[in-house]
């Protein structure tokens, strides 16, 4: 079994975060919408990684606050600089989910 620590959690499930907005989001979405749903996404991630405990128990603190924090900049600096160079959000599915269409009727 692989044990993590709530820090290392937090640092790979927010560097995946921006290939769930691109799944949840249209390619032609706002900027704003992606980093809406990117903040959401982070602050569910952080409520999930804090909350859990070894022994069952759930336990939610300060730490959330900074877990979700770390998780922002984390999924902010990897869409920066790895997914948006790559255009991502026009690869994974461009058409499907949140956000205007493109103009064009089927």
């Amino acid at each position: 079994m692989i044990t993590l620590n709530s820090t290392i959690a937090t640092l790979i499930a927010s560097a995946l975060i921006p290939l769930v907005v691109g799944l949840l989001t249209k390619s032609t979405a706002s900027a704003k919408l992606k980093a809406i749903v990117s903040i959401v996404l982070n602050a569910v991630q952080a409520l999930i990684v804090s909350s859990a405990t070894s022994d069952g128990s759930s336990v939610i603190s300060t730490q959330t606050l900074i877990l979700w924090a770390v998780g922002v900049a984390t999924s902010i600096g990897s869409y920066i600089g790895v997914w948006k160079p790559v255009d991502i959000n026009q690869k994974l599915a461009p058409s499907f989910g949140l956000g205007k269409s493109s103009g064009t009727t089927p």
